[in-house]
């Protein structure tokens, strides 16, 4: 690992948040304009990279290097003598330091286990750091053949980021990263809402507090997932619709904040599908705003907007043509995730009792603690409703499934029930002070939220995964929270509510269930290579490790994949950490008999001239003697429980 290159982008980023720290009037939102152009910079760096088959360490590297000194001579040639226009950072003295240490404590605590834990989150080990590693082999992020069809179709933006680290460090170390800095950049950018909400610095304080004890953002900000990163991107959207508001009101152009929303809209879809579910209500509401106060000229802005962030998607757009036919995705995929079909066929009732179910059934996900007599309690509740309204439910609810990984401190099951509750009492809280005939800043923030998350229910059909989407939401409502309870008749309630946040996140920081700090199976107890599969079947470890030592000593360095699980992705990501440790000369490792609709894409570079000298099958139901590839016979050589080791038998049939 070689830190020193990957602090190659960060410079650039240091010197755009100079530039945008000399123009604004708030280092919070200097802080937020630079993540958003740095975020479009390696956007445009990895698609022009990718266009000429360059997406490798010596241009990335160069990239970066050449972007940081443009935007030094920038700085120092136009805006070196000019001064900071108000708002300088406040000294740490005048702020809660009771609020900030905790803040402090969770956001090292968290850095530390991103930096020390291996990825090994289940989503990361099959199609998150699958594609990464397959960008970087291919020098290009166009359609390759494989079995996980995730890797090609699902928006690209983090796994972005993590190429760009990946390939300037050496390795994985910083993977986790981009997460953790998202966590950083998000509970900053709250801060900032509930400053434009009317919050005082000690509001705005407590709004960073809440967003940092979401249980579901305390176990996401050390893993490879990417709900923290939208979370981001959409925490930058609601500030720069708020700031177009206020602009409004003035007689200062909005076009500067039209294009930063713009980008952090485009960002953000490109980072995940919820992105279109949850930004929805917020382009709403600046639409009829601006067209009560500009009319017709409200068009302009938000058809600007909407350029921005489809320029921004449009090469992810056409891969995902070129593969599959669609924007998005292969039509089935897409489909099975959605109630899309159901709406579009007419079938309104179903519907309509399929969102009451989704409803009452994501709420009560977030209900789940680790008392089992609670949980049971959770589900006989929503087993009762569903019979009296006579919903019917996508499959059995329960918030302890059989699988024993299916717990409060798992980062893709825990609840937030602290959270659900105190968002439970704000809102009503703020609905009961809605005005006749007119909404405030905060009632409109409010009620786009609330669309939100309707909106969700509506369009994603209820899973047992689904807490971990609600994680931008989460983080948005803490700047409505701490804005009601600044309030002074609420003083005595809000210390003990800080308490309880404070306590009941502890177990979520020192015990994840994935990576934990502390005990038997401590991040710093368990090898480095045990952990990437702690979220595996067992032994899957020692299956992947033979697999890789066999090629080792067959002396195979173009290795073909063969993943037949149709039902779930397969753990590819590991085994390529295995065979890479092996120090195979000219390893390449491409997927074999594909048989979804990535297998038409079209084949570029060394992946057409690409014959395996050895095949690794994972979860195929059938594994004969022989088989047959590319007109090619291998046989088998070795076979464990999941997976089997074929050898080239002869060149040619």
């Amino acid at each position: 690992m070689n830190l020193l290159p990957a602090i190659v982008p960060f410079i650039s980023f240091f010197f755009l948040l100079l530039i945008s720290r000399k123009l604004s009037s708030s280092w919070r939102e200097s802080l937020l304009t630079a993540a958003v152009v740095w975020g479009l910079l390696l956007t445009v760096i990895t698609e022009m990279l990718s266009a000429f088959h360059m997406l490798s360490y010596p241009w990335i590297l160069a990239s970066w290097l050449v972007s940081g000194a443009a935007f030094l001579f920038l700085y120092r040639q136009f805006l070196g003598g000019k001064g900071v226009i108000s708002d300088s950072v406040p000294s740490v003295a005048s702020l809660p330091l009771s609020l900030l240490v905790p803040i402090g404590c969770i956001v090292f605590l968290t850095g530390l286990i991103a930096f020390v834990a291996p990825p090994n989150n289940y989503d990361s080990m099959t199609y998150h750091l699958g594609r990464v590693v397959h960008w970087i082999q291919n020098h290009d992020v166009r359609p390759y053949p494989t079995n996980i069809d995730r890797q090609l179709f699902m928006p690209p933006w983090a796994e972005f980021a993590i190429t760009h680290l990946y390939v300037l460090s050496g390795d994985d170390r910083l993977a986790n990263a981009v997460q953790w800095l998202s966590m950083l950049g998000s509970i900053i950018g709250v801060s900032l809402i509930a400053k434009q909400l009317g919050g005082d610095r000690h509001c705005q304080v407590l709004a960073a507090l809440v967003a940092a004890c979401v249980p579901m953002g305390i176990l996401q900000a050390s893993s490879t997932q990417n709900d923290y990163v939208v979370t981001f991107w959409l925490v930058c959207l609601a500030h720069y619709v708020l700031r177009m508001l206020q602009v409004m009101e003035s007689t200062s152009s909005c076009w500067p904040q039209t294009i930063l929303a713009g980008t952090s809209l485009g960002l953000a879809l490109l980072t995940k599908g919820t992105a279109y579910l949850f930004a929805f209500p917020f382009l709403v509401w600046l639409s009829v705003a601006l067209t009560r106060k500009l009319g017709a000229r409200s068009l302009q802005i938000m058809l600007a907007i909407a350029m921005i962030a489809m320029a921004i998607n449009l090469g992810h757009y056409i891969r995902n043509f070129e593969s599959f036919g669609a924007p998005l995705g292969p039509s089935s995929r897409i489909s099975g995730l959605t109630t899309g079909t159901t709406i579009t066929q007419g079938e309104f009732s179903p519907v309509i009792s399929g969102f009451a179910s989704s409803l009452i059934r994501n709420t009560a996900l977030e209900m789940a603690t680790t008392s089992y007599y609670g949980n049971r309690i959770v589900e006989v509740v929503v087993e009762r409703v569903e019979i009296v309204l006579r919903l019917n439910g996508n499959g059995e609810f329960s918030l302890q499934p059989m699988n024993e990984v299916a717990r409060p401190n798992h980062e893709d099951f825990a609840g937030s029930p602290i959270h659900l509750l105190l968002i439970g009492f704000c809102g009503a809280v703020m609905i009961g002070q809605f005005k006749r005939g007119s909404l405030s800043i905060a009632n409109s923030y409010v009620l786009s939220l609330l669309a939100g998350y309707l909106t969700l229910c509506l369009v994603l059909k209820w899973n047992i995964y689904i807490t971990r989407l609600h994680l931008p939401l989460f983080v948005l409502w803490s700047a409505t929270i701490a804005t009601v309870l600044n309030e002074p008749v609420f003083a005595r309630a809000r210390t003990y509510i800080i308490v309880v946040l404070l306590v009941t996140s502890q177990h979520v920081l020192f015990y994840n269930l994935t990576r934990p700090l502390i005990g038997a199976q401590s991040i710093f107890a368990v090898p480095r290579m045990e952990q990437y599969f702690r979220n595996s079947i067992p032994d899957l470890l020692t299956q992947y490790s033979d697999a890789a030592t066999l090629l080792k000593d067959m002396k195979c360095s173009q290795v073909g994949l063969w993943l037949g699980n149709q039902q779930a992705d397969n753990w590819e990501y590991p085994l390529w950490i295995l065979l890479q440790g092996r120090k195979i000369d000219g390893l390449r490792i491409e997927h074999v008999h594909v048989s979804n609709q990535s297998a038409r894409a079209s084949l570029h570079g060394e992946v057409r001239n690409f014959v395996p000298c050895g095949i690794v099958v994972v979860d195929v139901n059938e594994r004969p003697d022989q088989i047959i590839d590319g007109g090619r016979a291998y046989s088998k050589t070795w076979m464990g429980d999941n997976v089997a080791v074929y050898e080239v038998a002869e060149d040619r049939l």
